[in-house]
């Protein structure tokens, strides 16, 4: 391939990593100065201005005086490449520069400086083949959709593990490793999607099958590049030696320099498990995760845990035990053969089918749903003609034939996707819902078969509440929380094949008494209690293993996205009106679907509290008082009664007119509900509970103080509270106030706004009104409501 002169719109994926990390990287690779490293062949595959070159140079320097090597003699003490000639050209000097202090003439540091960087894509032929034993640095971060085609092409062609849409970094990682020497290591800070995300899987197994894992070290928040990107950084330390210990880590944004050396001293002493240091913990593992599966994610002490039951457990799927994991029936037309009417096929055509609205209150209550089964106990599929009445049904439903699974067999067309398994029919079967925030196993005690929104476990040798114990516990949702995909608002997508990751005792080495408060903490939704019974049975310390804290969390993760669409959709409807001649000013006033995505995130929080989705409407309509009625953004509901109302306001542009209007508005909206329920009980027997959110857009403001208003009424305004108010701290102001005098019982408020480059970015200026915060509080306000109307 042909080089050509980088123009200034190439995204060449550069950031600068700050000092003391490139120095701890040094030291944990093992290229220290005390070492002879004029005999060791350093490789920085992408050095940039020479962010990691200059100290490690520094190392050799001091090394080579200590070791009595002739600098001139070090000609292959390094290799650096780079694809821009000015990173290649500053490199050099930040070498030559060096090397003349340390007393080399200007001729040789030159030539060494030449030697040491070259110009090259790392990816591509014309890298020197000279074996490694440190490989170093922070490679590019840059998306194969952003590459021209010809360039992803070759690099997808060389390097097998660059699949997907994956970031280049990842034949960055597989070319250092392939020229690593026995023993040598590769140490990057970089991203750590790869150990996480399906484009990964091949490097992942590459590692696991030939490499050893020896560091990582999570550092997603913090200062470890020189200017601020969300690159969700970690320190990977990766050897060509077989696996022995590995210290995973994870840090926080108060992690710097002294913890950093600290950390990477402790972890020269293989006799110690735990660290701990300002804004970081860590753990020795015993070893790492076997190739061919998935890298569990999570706080070191979780990962020890994986790891420590990995080893001592068997899997929940077990032949063994004659115990199954698996999902439930998908039809590919609901529609037509999930029914309440019993009187629609011949009753021996209808099966009753077992769904997620069944499993809402932590016992199993069959809402009357029918499968229209068309297959009989054999697993053939039933001829239509011993059937009229079911013939005649699903003849009425025309989808049904336009699904591809009927068009690819016409004459089967009446098939499901997945066909019934009878065996399973009347067996007990734990029950947990394909998508919570928890793990929530339900005993349905035989007679129901299940959806395919269900996952169901069955077992030959489990009394299955006991086993239910296990699931409910908190080390069970270890597990899940490890392995599964989160998506938005804290849910955890299961599968079967994390669920199957699940290790579980023998059921015949639980002891009695134990398997008695297992059975009772399921029967009860006792989590603490299944948790501590648990506990015994595997032997271990919850708090050792941070087991004690049952609060979800909420990460940037989950609320940057809701972010990203509300001001695309924002900006969007100002250009729709700019286009037809409008004015764009309050362009996100008028049109609502800028609040479409935050509407379901908070939505999304009641149900993975354990209401059904029917529960929970966006853009709900409930009575008034003071006025007919009143649209709330979500509204609650359980068995008639109301669980919750959230308003939901946001605010982009014209701060001084719009202000003192949304918080009057508030007001009035939580007096009115609160008014309607005091003189109407209209909401039912649970009170009333609201939560008010708002998203302010911090750019609106000059984040100058409001100027002062005069009064003609000589009441004095001596509030400190207000002195010096901005717009966005009024309504912190007003959020908190309205919290702490119960006009509203939650809320959330973000500052948002756009970065330069584009990116959007935010906080949350009240720490009892985050995003966090107020899930906690819908799942309490949930778990009471459940309790509450259990008998109704």
């Amino acid at each position: 391939m042909t080089l050509t002169a980088p123009t200034p719109a190439i995204n060449y994926g550069e950031f600068f990593t700050r000092r003391w990390v490139v120095d701890v990287l040094l030291d944990i690779t093992g290229y220290t100065a005390d070492r002879d490293l004029g005999s060791l062949h350093l490789l920085e595959p992408s050095c940039g201005s020479g962010a990691f070159l200059g100290p490690a140079v520094e190392r050799l320097i001091s090394s080579a005086r200590a070791y009595g090597h002739d600098l001139a003699l070090l000609g292959d003490a390094v290799r650096a490449y780079d694809l821009q000639s000015k990173h290649v050209k500053t490199a050099r000097q930040v070498c030559r520069d060096l090397l003349v202090a340390a007393g080399a003439p200007e001729d040789t540091a030159t030539a060494l400086a030449k030697t040491w960087v070259r110009r090259q894509d790392f990816l591509l032929p014309g890298v020197d083949d000279l074996p490694a034993d440190v490989a170093i640095g922070n490679p590019p971060y840059i998306r194969y959709d952003d590459l021209d085609a010809g360039t992803a092409i070759e690099y997808r062609r060389t390097w097998r593990t660059m699949k997907g849409r994956g970031d280049i970094y990842v034949g960055f990682y597989e070319r250092c490793l392939a020229m690593l020497k026995p023993g040598g290591r590769v140490g990057f800070i970089c991203a750590d999607r790869w150990m996480r995300n399906q484009y990964g899987e091949d490097l992942r197994d590459l590692v696991s099958s030939r490499y050893a894992v020896e560091h990582v070290w999570t550092m997603h928040d913090v200062d470890a590049f020189e200017s601020e990107v969300s690159a969700y950084p970690a320190i990977t330390v990766l050897a060509n030696q077989p696996q022995g210990t590995a210290v995973v880590a994870d840090a926080t944004a108060a992690f710097g320099e002294t913890s950093a050396q600290a950390l990477a001293k402790w972890s020269r002493d293989e006799s110690m498990t735990h660290f701990t240091d300002t804004g970081v913990r860590a753990h020795r593992l015993p070893h790492w995760f076997p190739a061919g599966e998935m890298w569990p994610t999570g706080s070191p002490a979780r990962l020890a845990l994986i790891e420590r039951l990995n080893d001592g457990f068997a899997s929940l799927h077990d032949e063994a035990t004659g115990t199954r994991v698996a999902i439930g029936i998908a039809t590919g037309a609901d529609k037509a053969y999930v029914t309440k009417d019993a009187g629609v096929a011949e009753s021996g055509r209808l099966l009753p089918l077992s769904m997620r609205r069944d499993l809402m209150s932590g016992s199993f209550e069959w809402q009357g749903n029918y499968l229209v089964n068309p297959w009989d106990a054999a697993g053939n599929l039933v001829d239509l003609a011993d059937y009229p009445r079911l013939a005649a049904y699903l003849g009425a439903h025309p989808a049904i034939k336009d699904r591809f699974v009927a068009k690819k067999n016409p004459d089967r067309w009446h098939r499901t996707i997945d066909k019934v398994n009878t065996s399973i029919i009347d067996k007990p079967k734990l029950l947990l819902q394909d998508m919570k925030a928890r793990i929530h196993p339900v005993l349905e005690p035989g007679g129901h078969y299940p959806h395919h929104n269900l996952y169901y476990v069955v077992s030959d040798m489990w009394d299955l509440e006991v086993l239910g114990g296990i699931l409910l516990s908190r080390i069970a949702q270890a597990f899940i929380e490890a392995y599964c995909v989160r998506m938005r608002g804290g849910t955890l997508r299961f599968q079967a094949q994390y669920l199957k990751k699940i290790r579980v005792p023998s059921p015949t080495a639980i002891p009695s008494e134990l398997a008695d408060e297992l059975r009772s903490a399921f029967r009860a939704r006792d989590i603490e209690a299944a948790t501590t019974a648990a506990a015994r049975v595997y032997g271990i310390d919850l708090l050792e293993y941070e087991l004690t804290d049952t609060v979800p969390t909420m990460s940037r993760e989950d609320v940057e996205p809701l972010l990203v669409n509300w001001w695309k959709a924002k900006n969007e409807a100002a250009a729709r009106l700019l286009a037809d001649g409008k004015s764009d000013t309050g362009a996100q006033a008028r049109d609502a679907r800028h609040m479409q995505s935050i509407s379901m995130f908070v939505r999304q929080m009641f149900v993975d509290a354990g209401l059904a989705e029917s529960d929970v409407t966006v853009d709900g309509i409930v009575p008034g008082y003071y006025r007919r009625s009143k649209n709330w953004d979500v509204v609650a509901m359980h068995k008639g009664h109301l669980v919750g109302l959230v308003e939901l306001k946001s605010q982009a542009s014209s701060s001084g007119n719009n202000a003192n209007n949304r918080i009057e508005e508030a007001i009035g909206s939580a007096v009115d509900a609160k008014a309607v329920q005091e003189l109407t009980g209209a909401f039912g027997n649970l009170g009333v509970w609201t939560a008010w959110c708002m998203t302010f857009n911090r750019d609106a403001e000059s984040g100058q103080p409001i100027r002062s208003r005069k009064s003609k009424i000589r009441i004095p305004l001596e509030d400190p509270a207000f002195k010096s108010m901005t717009y966005a701290s009024q309504y912190a102001i007003a959020l908190e106030r309205l919290i702490s005098q119960k006009v509203y019982d939650a809320g959330w408020m973000v500052l948002t706004w756009l970065n330069d480059d584009g990116t959007v970015d935010y906080v949350e200026p009240i720490p009892t009104a985050t995003a966090e915060t107020l899930a906690t509080q819908i799942e309490a306000r949930v778990k009471f409501a459940i309790q509450a109307l259990r008998n109704e």
